[in-house]
């Protein structure tokens, strides 16, 4: 699959996830995240190199702590090349922002939509992921189970550092 079909797909999901009146206040919920290849791809381009999941993951199980390498001065500096799982920050039920920040039109989405998105945009041009295996990532991303592991990591964990300024 070409870059620009793949950029185009990926463009049709973000289109689906409501723009959330942010007033960049939860920089301090910004943890690991996985994204697409060609996400992490283009953030790079922009010069911001996020690492790999697992690498994300290390760092936080070594450390106790961490935080985007997009985050300069408490705001995302890659703001319009965000991934999916980022763009569903405040716009899903599970992601619900804690500073109030909502969308503008159009609601919340379920978590098994927002979990649904997700496992789409992981899935474009990733033969590694036939319909099967799609559909078992997002029955598990939208397991209740999950979604309270994500409440508690968001609100235990990243939620108990002070807020940043502004």
């Amino acid at each position: 699959m070409r870059r620009s079909d793949i950029d185009a797909a990926l463009r049709a999901i973000y289109d689906q996830i409501p723009e959330v009146g942010c007033v960049g206040r939860c920089a301090d919920v910004c943890g690991p995240i996985e994204m697409h290849p060609r996400e992490r791809q283009r953030i790079a381009q922009a010069g911001v190199p996020i690492p790999p999941w697992q690498e994300q993951l290390d760092v936080l199980a070594r450390t106790g702590d961490y935080s985007c390498p997009a985050l300069i001065e408490g705001r995302c500096s890659v703001y319009e090349l965000r991934p999916v799982i980022c763009r569903l920050w405040g716009a899903a039920q599970t992601l619900v922002c804690p500073y109030g920040c909502r969308p503008a039109q159009g609601g919340l989405l379920s978590d098994e939509d927002a979990y649904g998105l997700l496992a789409q945009a992981l899935a474009i041009a990733n033969p590694q992921l036939d319909d099967g295996a799609i559909d078992r990532l997002r029955r598990s991303l939208a397991n209740p189970a999950t979604r309270v592991t994500m409440r508690q990591y968001v609100t235990r964990t990243r939620l108990g550092r002070p807020p940043l300024p502004g």
